[in-house]
């Protein structure tokens, strides 16, 4: 072995020994505070419970807000019997009942005389008047059949296409409901299943719709086209604006 062999040894020794003693000195320095709390671990036990207590504990704002939701629960208790008693299921209509849509006639000729002064323009692009838009019945957000495979197994049926479509939704319709109806579209909070479960995907589809005798589901489309095709209506005639806000 030469000098130079001898040192290069010496100095990898001297590493490993350095190495190891300063993961000595690390566990000692680890053991030590391991002791020092488990030394205190009765001190600092009590101050963690007298911590949560603390913010744990009722303000007098929290009671306040208890009481109060307590009187409205009890409020509740007492009036909604005497409620229940006008609106059983049996006095209830049907949501087809000729009453319904005789309310909905009247509705629609007051707000025609209301409005009779506006004019009727005719679209270039091929969108709906305002009158056509206060005037129909339906709304687009309400069709439930498809032409074609556009549902993806998604079941529209009945009621459920209520919580389904955006344009239903009591927040939400103001803006995606509106914007459907001048648009001729519908937009949707698809579901899928995760096990026995279905979950609402945070993402959101389009359709256009056939407002004709078919009323069903077209062809996808952008969430955007919606609103764009939808100002580009009112660009035409800002009175379709305030027709869809009636239909909604």
């Amino acid at each position: 072995m030469n000098k130079e062999e001898f040192l290069r040894q010496r100095k990898a020794i001297k590493r490993e020994s350095d190495k190891l003693w300063n993961d000595i000195d690390n566990h000692a320095k680890e053991e030590m505070r391991v002791i020092n709390v488990l030394h205190d671990s009765e001190c600092i036990l009590s101050e963690l419970e007298e911590t949560f207590e603390k913010r744990t504990s009722l303000s007098k704002t929290d009671i306040s807000i208890l009481m109060l939701a307590t009187a409205f629960q009890l409020v509740r208790i007492y009036m909604l019997p005497k409620f229940q008693e006008k609106y059983l299921d049996d006095n209830r209509l049907d949501h087809n009942d000729e009453i319904i849509k005789e309310m909905e006639r009247e509705e629609i000729n007051v707000y025609k005389n209301k409005h009779n002064d506006w004019l009727s323009k005719k679209s270039e692009k091929g969108y709906r008047s305002w009158e056509e838009i206060a005037f129909t019945i339906k709304v687009p957000y309400d069709a439930i059949r498809h032409s074609g495979a556009c549902f993806h197994g998604r079941n529209m049926h009945g009621g459920q296409h209520r919580v389904k479509t955006l344009g239903h939704d009591p927040i939400l319709g103001w803006i995606f409901g509106v914007a459907n109806i001048i648009s001729d579209t519908i937009t949707v909070c698809p579901e899928y299943e995760l096990g026995e479960k279905k979950i609402r995907i945070p993402y959101i589809e389009s359709y256009k719709v056939d407002m004709g005798s078919n009323f069903c589901w077209q062809e996808q489309i952008a969430t955007w086209n919606v609103f764009k095709n939808s100002f580009e209506s009112i660009g035409e005639d800002k009175h379709r604006l305030y027709a869809a806000l009636f239909a909604q």
